[in-house]
């Protein structure tokens, strides 16, 4: 469990990625261990990571694989398909991801995340 002051800090840089701070957006991208800390601070501050998190991606395409946006944007719904307000909060971001779907930036593609069962 993350303890007070690594929460503030936590909390502290994911306020600094929302309001745009760039460097604060790429330690939560960048940081490979900081999801974990993150979800052991609780699950609105990873949540909120998680959206600044896909929505740089979906502002700079180009600078990712073409399937990162989809893969993050589909694990998303899929932990949090059950919370409409989350899902409210990620709907724009499914919005965007269509449209660079629609203008050819990102290719159209399916995200199959688990096994499938063939009946």
């Amino acid at each position: 469990m993350a303890t007070g002051r690594e929460i503030e800090e936590l909390g502290a840089l994911v306020e600094r990625a929302e309001r745009g701070d760039a460097d604060a957006v790429t330690a939560l991208i960048g940081d490979r261990a900081l999801p974990a800390r993150l979800r052991s601070a609780g699950g609105e501050l990873a949540f909120r990571a998680a959206v600044v998190g896909l929505a740089h991606v979906l502002a700079h395409p180009a600078a990712y694989p073409d399937e990162v946006a989809r893969e993050r944007y589909s694990a998303l719904c899929d932990e949090h398909g059950a919370d409409p307000a989350r899902m409210a909060r990620l709907k724009p971001l499914g919005e965007q991801l269509h449209a660079l779907e629609r203008d050819g930036v990102l290719p159209r593609s399916m995200v199959v995340r688990s096994r499938r069962r063939r009946d």
